[in-house]
This record gives structure tokens, sequence and C-alpha cells, in this order.
């Protein structure tokens, strides 16, 4: 798959004939969606959301109904190991932890949460 933009559409058509000529390909259109990524294009401007793949994670692990913040972790929370505490689930944490990773495409203010949670992931309790 391969995506072309630019701002003079004389060159861009240019280009995708070129390109046709030269490899088998089909035109699309406009971008609206790639890789859970709803993508809206502006005259000088793209916007990238991620908002059914956020909502997709929370069915996935099961929190629909959690409560929203504001902001993902508090930068004070510190996280311990409990050697007391019940292990968890470490492929569960690290299909949780991937899916945060995905998002960081579109939400970089979770970046510091998802470093956090990733140094736990060995010995989840």
């Amino acid at each position: 798959m391969t995506f072309i933009t630019g701002n003079s559409e004389k060159l861009i058509d240019e280009f995708k004939q070129d390109m046709t000529q030269a490899f088998e390909m089909s035109d699309l259109g406009l971008m609206t969606y790639f890789l859970g990524m709803k993508i809206t294009q502006g005259k000088y401007e793209f916007f990238i959301c991620q908002k059914m793949y956020a909502k997709e994670i929370l069915k996935k692990f099961k929190m629909e109904n959690c409560k929203e913040i504001s902001t993902p972790m508090n930068q004070k929370e510190k996280l311990s190991k409990d050697d007391r505490a019940e292990k968890g689930d470490e492929t569960y944490i690290r299909s949780f932890i991937g899916c945060l990773m995905l998002l960081r495409a579109t939400r970089p203010n979770t970046l510091y949460v998802v470093s956090v949670l990733s140094r736990s992931v060995h010995c989840p309790s």
C-alpha cells in the first residue's frame, strides 16, 4: 500500500499516472481509515484519530464502564512489587500493554504510563 500526498494536484496526478504505468495499482481515493486510525484530510492538514481502536481496547479488556480521567496516570505514582499479592496473568498484561503501545501514534500523553506499566510486565501482581 502506498500513500501519496502533496500540495500540487497536477504533480500528484502525474505521479499516479507514472506509477500506474510501471506497476499494477489502483487509486482508492482519499484515505479515510488505516491500521485502526481514522484519517480526516483538510486542505492543509491531516487529522488522525484512534477513538474506535481505544473503544475496542476497552471492550477487549472489559473496561467499557470504567471511570474517565483527564490524564493517563499521576506521574508521582510509584508502582512497587508486592510479593504477597496474587500473581497476575502475564500474557493478559502483555496484550494490554501492546494495545496501549499502538495508541501512542495519536496519544503521546500515554507514553509515560505505557513505560511505567511495561517495567512490571515480567512479574505482574
